[in-house]
């Protein structure tokens, strides 16, 4: 009976559902791999010491094999982390991201569908082209105005009005619970007696809620415009990537760690973006044991707030001397000409009442602005003035080089 079952009744061999290999694996590491598993099935028929010595020796080029391989790869994704970003992503995600489309089938006010981007287009156009109702990206939209009068608070209820007939035309209903009120003032006792409302999807009228903070495009604001928030929550995000890079590459040298990991005015958020940095410093190894300062410099990296105080400079050249297409005029006062010291491009520091206006761009700059030379200020060239900074002793954290 055997033998005819053997013989007549067909037989399937049920592979293995494939798996794809690692991103690292190669052809040689593969084939050590191979080879490895044969000596050991090999050792396990004979069980005698020449096969074991010999399954020994190729489990030891195995490894290497691996290691190496993995190191080639891990530098070749660190040195294109900034060209190539989704090579990045492969390698620290196991499984692909899921995506969704944008916008879906919109409603036309004739009943019909609007399925293709051209017919898209025109349904959202109105919306777009509205002057002075809102501001959109993607799903979020903002309506904002100045308010100081009554008259003011009018006009602002009017264009919530405005965008809510738009969204009823185009069958794109607004949900009123979701939208908010926030007042950006440095008096929050302004302005909370008036109520703003807006139709629901049951046609009644509900109030709008008020809120202290709101993100927006990644960015939390708040109604004083400290950004306490918004910094621990990049802070936070920072500590989280930093962990990925850490458990992704288990080899990390100097150039990998450039590679990879290469404005507040409170001293508390100074020290927590900071802290970022000293973090991603420690994974060099071969450094880990030094100061935070001494890392630096072994890396060559500058302190966060020297980064943000050379951009600073950076920019307000690019703003004088006509890089950048904007009024410098109504940012900056150039001093009298009757100052004798500093530099020709020397800027008048306007007085303010408030921390928030003393550390904005067109005041905080000009302290340390007024200390650099007349020759770098004056450099004919962008990267004239670059390599001029780095020369220039204008700031309490350049004790490290080169950015």
């Amino acid at each position: 009976m055997s033998e005819k079952i053997d013989r007549f009744i067909p037989k399937k061999k049920t592979d293995r559902k494939f798996i794809s290999p690692p991103l690292w694996m190669d052809r040689a590491t593969k084939s050590a791999i191979v080879k490895k598993r044969k000596s050991w099935k090999n050792y396990k028929y004979s069980r005698n010491n020449l096969s074991y010595a010999k399954y020994v020796k190729d489990r030891n080029e195995c490894t290497y094999a691996v290691r190496n391989s993995k190191l080639i790869f891990e530098q070749k994704v660190a040195l294109e982390s900034k060209t190539n970003v989704k090579s990045f992503w492969n390698n620290v995600n196991s499984t692909k991201l899921k995506t969704r489309s944008g916008i879906g089938t919109l409603e036309k006010p004739d009943g019909t569908l609007a399925s293709s981007t051209s017919d898209k287009v025109e349904v959202l156009n109105q919306f777009f082209t509205v002057e002075g109702i809102v501001k959109s990206f993607a799903n979020d939209f903002k309506v904002y105005s100045k308010v100081s009068s009554d008259n003011e608070r009018c006009k602002l209820q009017e264009k919530l009005d405005s965008l809510y007939e738009w969204s009823d035309t185009w069958k794109l209903k607004c949900n009123a619970a979701k939208c908010k009120v926030l007042h950006i003032t440095c008096n929050p006792d302004n302005d909370q007696q008036y109520r703003y409302t807006m139709l629901d999807e049951s046609e009644n009228f509900i109030v709008l809620s008020r809120v202290n903070e709101e993100k927006d495009l990644g960015v939390t604001f708040e109604s004083n415009l400290k950004f306490e928030k918004h910094i621990s929550n990049i802070v936070n995000k920072a500590q989280r990537v930093l962990s990925l890079i850490h458990h992704s590459f288990d080899y990390m040298d100097q150039d990998m760690c450039l590679t990879l990991y290469k404005s507040p005015h409170l001293k508390k958020d100074i020290r927590k973006l900071e802290s970022v940095q000293r973090r991603a410093t420690k994974l060099v190894k071969n450094i880990n044991h030094l100061s935070y300062e001494d890392r630096l410099r072994s890396l060559g990296l500058p302190t966060l707030e020297y980064r943000r105080d050379r951009n600073d400079m950076i920019q307000v050249y690019k703003a004088l001397h006509g890089i950048d297409d904007i009024n410098w005029m109504s940012l900056f006062t150039l001093a009298p000409s009757n100052y004798t010291t500093g530099h020709s491009l020397k800027l008048f520091k306007k007085q303010c009442k408030t921390t928030h206006r003393l550390n904005t761009f067109s005041i905080r700059v000009v302290d340390q602005w007024n200390n650099l030379s007349d020759l770098t200020v004056t450099a004919k060239t962008l990267n004239n003035f670059k390599s001029a900074l780095n020369g220039e002793n204008w700031n309490p954290y350049e004790f490290i080089c080169s950015c």
